[in-house]
């Protein structure tokens, strides 16, 4: 047998060389050889931590490592390379590295893996100090005489002019005022991005004896207050949107408003718009008169708020006649209250369910609020200011005692503005977010009720929102498609945004509501509180509809989470058909247990003729309408069903998304339930094959001792066949 040359033992650069390949091998994805001379070799790494509880946000540790030429016999230094581990931590991991390859001898996988191990150890420890050696100081030359010189005239003929004290003085109080300004007003006052002497300033008129609903039915004025750079210098000036206020009138408050501020040079930018929040029942009835020759004498309109010796003190008796109240203005939006409603407490008023505007305001009463306008003039200033300057809290305190005055219910306030108290289904939204819109309306309502005298429900779609003021001309009637009974509906819309979830109410006549289908809204931006062009088709249970605003082109987020319908009043309110419209009416009303409601069981269950086991509704993405099945679906709709994604429990009418094995999460009914081996008879609802039926059930083995009746072979055709089979028989075996 042929011997084999023993192997020799390798040296130390071989064992230096098979461990650097080996960290190579490690660390393939980050390993970089920077340096290899005789003096040894330097890499490069990333050592990511490999403790899932691992505490600091570090992704992973850059390290070089420099490996001498005689390792192992000198041991390696290590050097940490990220940049966002301070100095002093970075020292501890390089020191605890150090300490730990003096004091045992291994391989360098084996080093890094103690690292990894202890690097939580070494980052929580005390930072080491870390000492700064200053660099040593360099002394230039001194500069020649000519140069210092030449510096000095060049400085001293690049200096700014001063600014008259007039001037400066100027610019600081315009700054101060205008912060001042800010500071009272809060989200009402934005700045302009691209004018600097312009803001945008939104005040609510909080004069009680205000009546010009007609001009600004909400109390809110929005206004473009011009500041000029060289203000007080130059006068400021105000000017109003002629889309919302007409253009005459708003020229008219403009001149007015010049005319104060040329009387009040000493007022303030915060007096100045005070004086109109308290005098705008005046500007309103004062005439309004065409351009003024130079030559007449400037007076203001009213007397300033804070009194001052620049005023003039004549009377206004002479300077102000009655008019007739100008023609009613139409607001171009479809809400009532376009102000920004976030962090607000506000009543949202919607002008399409109120009467027409009220009778133009006579010349005595015109006359009488001059007066009185006049004598609230010489309060102090003080209380002027107190009043006015906390404006966000004067308008929510008005819009409580406002909502005192309106139906107990927490959305009948945004609703309607009459006395009357509603009755009927309400459709009430839960917890409806809505990002970025201010108010949302339902315009297309689509609605499935159930016919009170049949059962079944019947599809009632394109709903339009009818006002009080309306009667019953919106209202839609329509004959139930299985029993022919007359079908009436009624919708009363509501105003939602943060503070109400009411969609409105229903007045029904001959059903009951019982589900709600996708419908068509319309609603408010929250950036550009203008009205959105086109509708948008919500429905609950789907998913958050994201669209962009075409005005201003901010993104927006709606989402109906779920609803409910809320039966209010004493009965509900039922509608009245005439003769015209159905020979018959039913007046007795149905029970309630037709509305699906969570706790009370489906209609047989949720089960239907094609599939007797499945316990459950399915809403189909399709239509958002409920079907047990989607045989169902399709013979009852024009279109091909698609997948569900969501179902009610025919035990307890609970919606929930279907997930496979899940028990309903109100009832625990257990939808696929697997019918195998260890099942029970349950009384006729579990499992009825024998073959699958567990051994411990009585009815496994219930009647196969029971003897049958055999007549039937012995008589008629089957005892006859039988006979002739046995004579057959015995023929054949005597052959």
């Amino acid at each position: 047998m042929q011997s084999r040359p023993p192997v020799a033992k390798p040296g130390a650069n071989a064992s230096r060389q098979v461990q650097l390949d080996q960290l190579q091998k490690r660390f393939s994805a980050s390993f970089k050889t920077i340096q290899s001379t005789d003096k040894g070799t330097t890499v490069r790494l990333a050592l990511p931590p490999s403790d899932p509880d691992f505490p600091f946000d570090l992704e992973s540790l850059l390290v070089q490592l420099e490996v001498p030429a005689a390792y192992p016999r000198q041991q390696c230094t290590l050097t940490v390379l990220n940049s966002d581990i301070p100095k002093g931590f970075a020292l501890n991991v390089e020191r605890g590295y150090a300490e730990y390859v003096g004091s045992v001898e291994t391989t360098l996988v084996r080093q890094f893996g103690w690292l990894d191990r202890q690097l939580e150890t070494l980052l929580q420890q005390q930072p080491s100090a870390v000492q700064v050696v200053p660099a040593p100081k360099v002394m230039a030359p001194p500069l020649p005489e000519h140069v210092i010189q030449a510096v000095k005239a060049a400085s001293e003929a690049s200096k700014k002019p001063e600014l008259p004290s007039g001037v400066a003085s100027a610019f600081g109080r315009r700054s101060r005022e205008v912060d001042q300004l800010k500071t009272r007003f809060g989200k009402d006052v934005r700045a302009s991005k691209s004018d600097r002497t312009l803001l945008h300033l939104t005040i609510t008129l909080n004069d009680p004896q205000f009546k010009r609903t007609d001009v600004f039915p909400d109390r809110i004025v929005r206004l473009r207050y011009h500041i000029p750079l060289q203000y007080p210098l130059s006068p400021c000036s105000i000017d109003l949107d002629s889309r919302v206020v007409d253009k005459q009138l708003a020229t008219h408050i403009a001149t007015q408003f010049d005319l104060h501020v040329a009387a009040a040079p000493d007022a303030s930018l915060f007096e100045h718009i005070n004086w109109v929040n308290r005098h705008m029942q005046a500007i309103l009835d004062a005439p309004v008169q065409g351009p003024t020759s130079t030559d007449a004498v400037v007076t203001p309109l009213l007397h300033l708020v804070r009194p001052t010796q620049a005023m003039a003190s004549s009377s206004l008796g002479s300077n102000i006649k009655t008019t007739s109240s100008p023609r009613p203005v139409v607001r171009k939006s479809l809400f009532a209250d376009e102000v920004d409603t976030k962090n607000r407490l506000i009543i949202v008023h919607d002008n399409s369910q109120q009467q027409a505007a009220a009778a133009a305001v006579s010349s005595s009463s015109s006359n009488n609020a001059v007066v009185a306008s006049m004598s609230s003039s010489s309060s102090s200033s003080d209380e002027d200011e107190d009043s006015n300057g906390d404006s966000g809290s004067s308008s929510d305190n008005g819009s409580e005692e406002e909502e005192d005055d309106q139906p107990t219910s927490s959305t009948m306030a945004s609703s309607t503005n009459s006395g009357s108290i509603r009755r009927g289904t309400e459709i009430r939204l839960v917890d409806p977010e809505l990002d970025n819109v201010t108010l949302l309306r339902c315009v297309v309502l689509h609605l499935l009720v159930k016919c009170n005298r049949c059962k079944n429900t019947v599809d009632v779609e394109n709903i339009q929102p009818s006002a009080e003021a309306d009667g019953d001309s919106k209202t839609r009637w329509l004959p139930c498609t299985t029993c022919q009974a007359v079908i009436g509906v009624k919708f009363l819309p509501a105003m939602v945004h943060a503070h109400a979830s009411s969609m409105g109410f229903l007045q029904l006549a001959g059903c009951v509501a019982f589900d709600l289908l996708p419908s068509n809204f319309i609603g408010a931006c929250a950036a550009c509180l203008q009205d959105m062009d086109h509708g948008l088709r919500l429905a609950p249970h789907e998913r958050p509809l994201t669209q962009a605003c075409r005005h201003c082109h901010a993104k927006f987020s709606i989402l109906f989470k779920d609803y409910r319908f809320v039966r209010l009043g004493a009965g509900g309110e039922r509608l009245q058909a005439d003769d015209q419209v159905v020979m018959k009416l039913k007046k007795k009303k149905k029970p309630q247990d037709m509305i699906l409601m969570v706790g009370q069981p489906l209609p047989n269950q949720g089960t239907c003729k094609h599939y007797g086991k499945s316990k459950r509704w399915f809403r189909f993405p399709c239509c958002s309408k409920l079907y047990a099945c989607d045989v169902c679906h399709d013979k009852q709709e024009d279109h091909v069903a698609e997948t569900a994604h969501r179902q009610v429990c025919g035990m307890c009418s609970k919606e929930q998304t279907i997930v496979g094995g899940r028990p309903c999460l109100h009832c625990a009914h257990e939808f696929d339930r697997s019918l195998g081996k260890g099942a029970f008879w349950e009384g006729g609802q579990g499992v009825r094959s024998k073959q699958l039926m567990s051994r411990n059930d009585s009815h496994k083995h219930k009647g196969l001792s029971k003897t049958g009746s055999k007549k039937q072979d012995r008589v008629g055709l089957s005892g006859k066949q039988n006979r002739d089979k046995q004579q057959n028989q015995q023929t054949s075996s005597h052959d």
